[in-house]
């Protein structure tokens, strides 16, 4: 049998490859679908940032709300009656006059300013020794004294039945006197150790809708006695809107409470039909019946 032979390859045979056209093609057909991945994403990317956006909008907004609701239904627990006469007793602002104020916004796009009276926290403290009728000194809490002061943290409603107001302070023992006007006036009632002692403060809901720095992120602003730092209750606040009427002749007064919030930044794909700028804009209203209101 004879053996087949292989004639060997010439090294100079030509090698068969990918054509110019091929190779353009490839490439282009590689160069679209990249493109059309990133439009995808960067499509997916800000529908992602638009629902991340307004979900925490919500929250924020819902947040506030909550808050402005829950102090609005206790407004005029632990105030002094005649409410004619409130700012005798709250000497440390001027025209309180009235558990829930209202100032209105220059127009109908600005925010309201909902000014509470009452107490509207916790107990400070407590009594630590028992007092009797007439006493004008009273002794809290071991280390509480210092929550007070003879500026705006004076007014106390003590043990839920009746009010007075702080002359001088000397460690955990407060000088008082159930006069808004008048030194030496003792308390009406005697108390047993551990009554609680509460304050009657005046609190001031407003929104910053413009602040400083990055990312220009309204808010709104909690403040207590005007005397200490606001505190930022809820990012993304643009607007405070606040309505007081009386629901039907003889009942209680309603407040119609709204809190319009935005995006802190702007979608450049969006403009909004009523203020022309790309912020989206969310609002949640609810109506408050305060409990301690004629």
């Amino acid at each position: 049998m004879k053996p087949c032979s292989v004639t060997p390859r010439s090294a100079t045979a030509p090698r068969r490859g990918f054509t110019l056209i091929e190779t353009l093609m490839a490439t282009t057909m590689s160069t679209l679908l990249v493109v059309a991945v990133l439009g995808a994403y960067a499509m997916y990317s800000r529908a992602y940032w638009r629902h991340a956006q307004l979900n925490s909008l919500q929250r924020n907004i819902r947040s506030g709300v909550d808050m402005v609701a829950r102090d609005l239904r206790s407004a005029g627990y632990g105030v002094p009656r005649p409410y004619s006469a409130l700012d005798t007793w709250v000497s440390w602002m001027s025209g309180i006059t009235n558990p829930v104020i209202v100032v209105q916004g220059a127009t109908a796009d600005d925010s309201d300013q909902l000014i509470l009276t009452g107490v509207l926290d916790e107990p400070v403290s407590a009594l630590s020794l028992s007092s009797s009728v007439g006493d004008t000194i009273i002794h809290v809490a071991a280390g509480t004294g210092d929550r007070f002061n003879l500026f705006d943290r004076k007014l106390l409603f003590v043990g839920q039945l009746e009010h007075a107001r702080i002359v001088s302070i000397s460690g955990d023992a407060l000088t008082i006197t159930a006069s808004p006007t008048a030194s030496g006036v003792g308390l009406k009632n005697a108390y047993p150790p551990g009554t609680p002692i509460e304050l009657v403060s005046v609190v001031t809901y407003e929104s910053n809708p413009s602040p400083a720095g990055f990312p220009f992120t309204p808010y709104l602003l909690r403040y207590v006695n005007q005397s200490t730092p606001p505190i930022d209750v809820a990012e993304g606040i643009a607007a405070l809107d606040i309505e007081l009427f009386q629901v039907s002749s003889g009942a209680n007064q309603a407040v119609d409470l709204s809190l319009r919030g935005r995006t802190p930044l702007q979608d450049g794909n969006y403009t909004h039909p009523d203020f022309g700028d790309g912020y989206r804009r969310q609002t949640l209203a609810t109506r408050v019946f305060p409990r301690n209101l004629p």
